[in-house]
């Protein structure tokens, strides 16, 4: 039983030194209640006492109180919104176009001549946002 290296053995070494220890603690306790003096000795003698003083005007303020009641008013906001927006333009555009044209005398000569062509530009473009469009050109240039 007093081996201290087994485990339950310090266990019960521990709780015997506990109970030991606290055998004081209660004998003190039961000194005191027997000390202790009685509570229905103990008698009571009525006092009267009483004193005067003189009568002073006081000023009292009321404190200003505000009522008020919270109301949640609804705001409205507006929130601009992009949308892109797809424009197709079509944009005719004439091209000179230069020719070799024979003549009687038979010295060759440039002749220009002008030739319309169709130019599709199709551009897309959103709303409130400028953008750079390229544009490509188509030729027609007719045969004789």
């Amino acid at each position: 039983m007093f081996e201290a290296s087994d485990p339950v053995a310090r266990r019960r070494l521990t709780l015997l030194a506990i109970t030991l220890l606290t055998i004081p603690c209660y004998c003190a306790g039961f000194i005191a209640l027997a000390v202790a003096p009685d509570p229905t000795d103990a008698t009571l003698t009525p006092t009267i006492t009483s004193t005067s003083t003189p009568l002073t005007p006081t000023l009292s303020l009321t404190p200003l109180v505000l009522t008020g009641t919270a109301t949640n008013t609804p705001t409205a906001t507006h929130t601009p919104t992009n949308t892109p927006t797809s424009t197709v333009t079509f944009t005719s555009l004439p091209t000179l176009t230069s020719s070799f044209t024979p003549t009687p005398s038979l010295t060759p000569s440039l002749t220009p001549s002008l030739t319309p062509s169709l130019t599709n530009t199709p551009t897309n473009t959103p709303s409130n946002t400028p953008t750079q469009t390229d544009t490509a050109t188509a030729t027609i240039t007719p045969f004789p």
